[in-house]
């Protein structure tokens, strides 16, 4: 009855709404003041119903039964939401009025809080976790519930007391407002997913690649510096090699006229034992000459940049039979080759190249079958490229076919120096030249039956210069 002494209706009410056992119960005003406005601030205090006197007892009953089944509708659809919150997969808690009084909470948000059920049920939220106020979150669940505004954070900070111990966590969080019947908001909803273990793994491979980034720009750093000096060491290196070769060819040159001249001299007599010793200070010689040329023709190789140019092969090989005109004359061999193609190339590098594959197809020949070297010539498309294919075969001495790599090998020596001169230089400097130009080498050889070069060049240069 709303005229109750002492306590009256709305007193009672309030008492009844405000405890969390009781705030559900259903509750009827009864009174003698009929009229919209009195029926209004009856249901405006909160009341389920209100019935005005006089009233039957069936009437009465009536209000009572229907006002017991949509409580518990009520109940039914709360412990549904209840029971949805506690078996969430994620943080839940739901927190009633303006003083945020914490009305259900999962097990997941108390493991994240690090707090028992029976330290924060029904108690407002800054009480249960006074932590948070400091940090913000609790001005923010309060500016959610007065303006019904969702709030949303991703990865955030949060400072927890878990189990009597401060430790941050990495918290993904929803504050989200709930409206009662009346399109009132009376709750706010929180939800949150604990990512700290993603997030400081994260940080630990953000950290990891910043400190490799750092230990690559350092590493790289000492790679170019060592690049520096190793460059700088190779050209001192090349420049020794080009002086030296150059300065030991004068004073070979003259011990091989001189000696020539003292076995010429009329007027001086050798026995045979002396010219033996001054056909092998010759023979040391010309084998020292050749060896100082091949020198410094490896050193010359990367010593500066070339022109390009369109270059006559055939023109090419018919310099190289010129020059080589008293060796082959001496073997009686013969060297063919016809329509060979024009290519882009650094002349005085093609002319190295196939000159060297010719003196060796000369140099290695077999003593007792005339030496013949064959070039021929077709054109091939290679990685959309055209490219001529220079054959070289000769009938010489040949070799295991796998030994084919070792071959370009820098002062690699299949055969004894003592039979055949040279430092072992000529196809390593063939090959230098190939790779300069973006071409390829491979060698095809059976012992005592010949070897086959087999060269590929581009017809065209991307670059004015190699």
């Amino acid at each position: 009855d709303i005229m109750m002494p002492r306590l009256d209706g709305l007193g009672l009410l309030e008492k009844i709404r405000s405890h969390p056992d009781t705030k559900n119960i259903p509750v009827i005003f009864l009174s003698a003041r009929a009229g919209e406005e009195a029926k209004v601030e009856g249901l405006e205090a909160g009341a389920d119903d209100y019935l005005v006197k006089p009233f039957s007892v069936k009437e009465l009953m009536a209000r009572v039964e229907s006002n017991i089944r949509i409580a518990q509708s009520r109940l039914a659809a709360e412990e549904n939401l209840k029971n949805i919150i506690t078996q969430s997969p994620v943080a839940m808690a739901i927190m009633r009025g303006e003083k945020l009084v914490i009305e259900i909470v999962n097990e997941m948000a108390l493991e994240i809080w690090g707090r028992r059920y029976e330290d924060v049920i029904h108690r407002p939220i800054d009480e249960a976790l006074p932590e948070i106020v400091e940090q913000g979150l609790h001005d923010l669940l309060k500016q959610v519930y007065t303006t019904g505004n969702p709030f949303f954070s991703s990865e955030s900070p949060v400072t927890l007391v878990r189990n009597g111990n401060p430790e941050t966590l990495f918290i993904n969080f929803v504050f989200e407002p709930i409206k009662n019947s009346n399109n009132e908001i009376d709750r706010v909803v929180a939800v949150g997913f604990d990512v700290s273990q993603q997030v400081i793994a994260r940080k630990k491979i953000e950290q990891s690649e910043a400190e490799l980034e750092q230990e690559v720009k350092k590493r790289t750093h000492e790679l170019n510096e060592l690049n520096e000096s190793l460059q700088q060491s190779n050209n001192d290196l090349q420049q020794f090699a080009h002086v030296a070769s150059h300065d030991l060819k004068e004073p070979l040159r003259k011990i091989k006229i001189f000696s020539g001249r003292l076995a010429d001299d009329p007027n001086t007599s050798f026995s045979e034992k002396s010219k033996l010793y001054i056909d092998k200070v010759n023979s040391a010689v010309n084998r020292m000459f050749i060896m100082v040329e091949g020198v410094l023709n490896y050193s010359m190789i990367n010593s500066a940049a070339q022109t390009i140019e369109s270059v006559d092969l055939n023109m090419v090989l018919k310099n190289i039979e010129s020059d080589l005109e008293l060796l082959i004359s001496q073997k009686s061999a013969s060297i063919q080759y016809k329509d060979l193609p024009s290519i882009e190339g650094a002349a005085v590098l093609l002319y190295q190249l196939f000159y060297n594959l010719v003196n060796n197809s000369l140099k290695f020949s077999r003593n007792d079958v005339r030496p013949k070297v064959s070039i021929t010539s077709s054109i091939i498309l290679k990685n959309n490229r055209q490219f001529a294919e220079i054959r070289v075969q000769d009938n010489g001495i040949g070799f295991e076919q796998d030994l084919a790599e070792k071959i370009f090998n820098t002062f690699e020596r299949l055969n004894s120096k003592d039979r055949y001169e040279g430092p072992g230089l000529g196809l390593s400097l063939c090959k230098r030249i190939v790779l300069r130009h973006g071409g390829s080498i491979e060698a095809i050889g059976k012992e005592h039956q010949g070897a086959v070069f087999i060269v590929q060049l581009p017809l065209k240069q991307d670059k004015n210069s190699i």
